[in-house]
């Protein structure tokens, strides 16, 4: 059965849900990322070419001019998502995980009302 974008989102909250270590709260917020991620590309896949290194900026320029309203906080979860994957020299508290799993789940229903 195919992946759907929600099965990200869920993941994220599993693994926030039993997180014990850093990694888990970092994973959670890099799987939050991916499913308004998934549903962004999935919306919009018949307007637009997605592919390669450029697809994520791509996706924050159509959330950016098709639900304007939903830009910064897709933004700000994708900078969440590029820290918490790359910036390992600053800490991912629970707290942060948390507020981060928030923001994608609320992205995710709107984007899905939409």
């Amino acid at each position: 059965m195919p992946i759907v974008p929600r099965d990200f989102l869920d993941t994220a909250n599993r693994l926030f849900a039993v997180g014990v270590h850093e990694a888990d709260y970092r994973s959670s917020v890099s799987r939050a990322y991916y499913a308004a991620f998934s549903l962004v590309k999935a919306k919009t896949a018949s307007f637009v070419s997605y592919s390669g290194a450029e697809e994520h900026l791509e996706a924050r320029r159509q959330v950016a001019w098709r639900w304007h309203d939903l830009s910064d906080d897709f933004s700000s979860l994708q900078t969440a998502r590029v820290e918490s994957d790359y910036k390992l020299d600053r800490r991912v508290s629970r707290a942060r995980a948390e507020h981060w799993l928030n923001v994608s789940s609320s992205l995710v229903s709107e984007l899905e009302r939409r």
